[in-house]
């Protein structure tokens, strides 16, 4: 016995890989291969991320349990395009992860049928792009035909030849017995008759031309109680048939979906207000695309400042429901039950030069300052085209009475100032008193309802 025993021991040491490596000699050689290719950073020489771009912009369609990676690529200020994974970590968003959802790395992965959208994001730069999942295609197999043989025949090696169907002789229609057929004598032709005269009826005498109104009487130029009272300055006309189109325009989809938020070819046109400017070195770049965060992703316009935007390529159209939604860092305290809210006029205009409020109840704390924007809650996860999910303050067309608009202005109500909650409460005070931070933040601004221009 212990003749094997030995044997088995003499096995082991020498049947042993002389090839293996100690577990510390694989850990450095992985360490060693990592380190050949470490992750690029940015210059610190004003090389910064211009855009984040997909390898397609159209929409992207997946069969139904099916997988894909997105690669994403970076362009810099410098020009140069590098793959992210040189320059940092991608995050990613899905606005309905039931239909699909992603990895950290990137591999998109379809559950449902239905569309989502995809944000990836980095630093300050972020990319959509619209995904469709459909079923899976079914493969139906082809079932050979096999000709059938008469029973007790045999197969023939020779092709089988069936000859054309011949077209069988029209048969004679039978003939039928008919009455014995009678002669008809012609009618008589009537005797002419008189010729027709047509009488024209004579003209009826044109009416009267009117008579002239009077004249107005003249004024005394002697005598100022005579006069007119001079006129006062009116608020623009509410929108009637007679100064917007009369026909409710047709909802239409963008060309892209990135079409429904701001973007470069929108015209912005910004005035600070009082301790104005936060985020405005990222303008107007920081308010282009979905809501971010809902929070530091913003431009503050400062005590009375204002932001007029005219869209161009995709316009604000009359639909059903809200049609277009503005975002807001509005920020919610659980511990004290109420919002910061730094409220904001928002007025709506076709021309850019008759603009049509709504209204904003500025003061109505109980009614959470209905009609105002910069009230209510981002939630940048959701869907930021549905209203019921997105957060942010809706705003409908109809209220106004216009079936489209091109430009819409933000004004800032400079609510800052001892009385109001923006200031009396200390955990909301630096917010509103803090260096460049005063006013309304614009995060974003969505189409719901759109029409191409």
């Amino acid at each position: 016995m212990w003749y094997f025993a030995l044997l088995a021991l003499i096995c082991f040491s020498a049947c042993e890989p002389a090839s293996s490596q100690p577990y510390s000699a694989v850990a450095e050689e992985k360490k060693t291969s990592s380190e050949a290719n470490p992750a690029r950073s940015l210059p610190s020489s004003g090389v910064s991320i211009q855009k984040l771009l997909f390898d397609q912009e159209m929409p992207l369609t997946l069969t139904v349990e099916g997988e894909q990676a997105l690669p994403v690529q970076v362009v810099l200020s410098d020009g140069q395009v590098v793959a992210s994974s040189q320059v940092g970590s991608i995050s990613w968003a899905v606005t309905n992860p039931q239909v699909a959802t992603i990895t950290s790395d990137g591999v998109l992965q379809a559950h449902a049928l239905g569309s989502t959208v995809i944000r990836a994001s980095l630093q300050n730069q972020s990319v959509l792009r619209e995904v469709i999942v459909t079923k899976s295609p079914q493969t139906v197999a082809a079932i050979p035909i096999i000709p059938t043989l008469p029973m007790g025949s045999k197969p023939q090696s020779e092709p089988v030849v069936i000859p054309p169907k011949s077209t069988p002789p029209p048969q004679p229609s039978p003939v039928v017995p008919s009455d014995p057929v009678v002669a008809v004598p012609p009618e008589p032709t009537p005797p002419p008759s008189e010729p027709v005269v047509i009488v024209t009826p004579e003209p009826s005498p044109p009416p009267p031309p009117p008579e002239p109104s009077p004249p107005p009487p003249t004024k005394a130029a002697d005598d100022p109680s005579k006069n007119d009272p001079p006129l006062e300055a009116k608020d623009p006309p509410k929108p009637t048939e007679d100064n917007t189109e009369k026909s409710k325009v047709v909802v239409e989809e963008p060309a892209d979906f990135s079409d429904r938020f701001l973007g470069p070819e929108d015209e912005l046109n910004i005035t600070y207000g009082t301790n104005g400017g936060f985020g405005s070195h990222l303008f107007p770049d920081i308010v282009y695309g979905m809501p971010q965060t809902g929070g530091k992703d913003v431009v503050a316009l400062g005590g009375g400042g204002e932001l007029e935007i005219k869209l161009h390529g995709f316009l604000v159209a009359d639909g059903t429901g809200p049609d277009f939604t503005l975002f807001e860092n509005a920020v919610y305290s659980k511990k004290l039950n109420v919002v910061f809210a730094e409220r904001a006029q928002v007025s709506v205009s076709q021309d850019g030069e008759t603009f049509y409020d709504y209204p904003c109840d500025v003061n109505n704390v109980a009614d959470f300052y209905p009609g105002c924007a910069g009230v209510h809650e981002v939630f940048p996860l959701q869907d930021p085209t549905d209203p019921a999910v997105s957060g942010g303050d809706h705003y409908d067309l109809a209220d106004v009475g216009l079936p489209w608009i091109q430009f819409i202005r933000i004004k800032d109500l400079d609510t800052c100032h001892p009385g109001d909650p923006t200031y009396e409460t200390q955990q909301f005070k630096y917010l509103c008193t803090g260096p460049g931070v005063q006013g309304f933040d614009l995060d974003a601004m969505a189409i719901v309802n759109g029409k191409k221009e």
